[in-house]
């Protein structure tokens, strides 16, 4: 009885510490260059991505699920440690391997000014309200770009979202978004530069 107790507050004090020890920040895709944002605040496990913010719940352990709805499929994401994600599905057994991005990403007082930016093109894009909305989502997923890359992969970023508004909005030289895409880029980028 002893050595049950034992070997239960030792998995107890295990899971508990790996997911208090769980440090916000950036992942990037094993093999590949998608990031993502990853937090566990409060017993749920939010991933933001470009595109969408997504809320896991706890399921057991360390792996929390999320149920898309419109794909009738399950999410699984599993907190292999700090440094690494492993994310699967109900319909595959591969798992898809994250690690936390090295140094040379933004650091956090900048990550957490590209997401305050993202955020609010996120809300203009969303609410509809003027006829800005395709300027607002570029300007929101390039703010995601500062947050989530490196400075040169954002700088590119930057200066393609610059070329595809330049070709979309009413008056190409006015940046709509200077806090998302920097002056210097919008001023020296073309709606046609290759």
């Amino acid at each position: 009885m002893k050595t049950f107790l034992f070997l239960m507050s030792l998995l107890y004090s295990t899971l508990f510490l790996s997911q208090n020890q769980f440090q916000k920040g950036i992942f990037v895709m094993e093999g590949g260059n998608y990031s993502i944002q990853a937090q566990l605040e409060a017993g749920k496990f939010t991933v933001v991505e470009p595109n969408r913010t997504t809320p896991y719940t706890l399921m057991s352990g360390n792996t929390y699920q999320y149920y898309h709805s419109g794909f009738n499929k399950t999410y699984y994401v599993e907190i292999v440690d700090n440094n690494t994600l492993n994310f699967t599905s109900s319909n595959t057994g591969n798992a898809t391997v994250f690690h936390r991005e090295s140094s040379a990403s933004a650091s956090d007082e900048v990550n957490t000014h590209y997401m305050e930016v993202a955020n609010k093109y996120k809300k203009l894009a969303e609410d509809g309200a003027d006829q800005e909305v395709q300027a607002w989502a570029f300007c929101s997923a390039t703010a995601l770009a500062g947050a989530m890359k490196t400075n040169k992969e954002y700088r590119d970023y930057a200066k393609q979202a610059s070329q595809s508004l330049k070709l979309i909005i009413v008056n190409p030289n006015q940046n709509p978004c200077s806090d998302a895409i920097p002056d210097d880029i919008w001023n020296a980028t073309g709606g046609n530069d290759n």
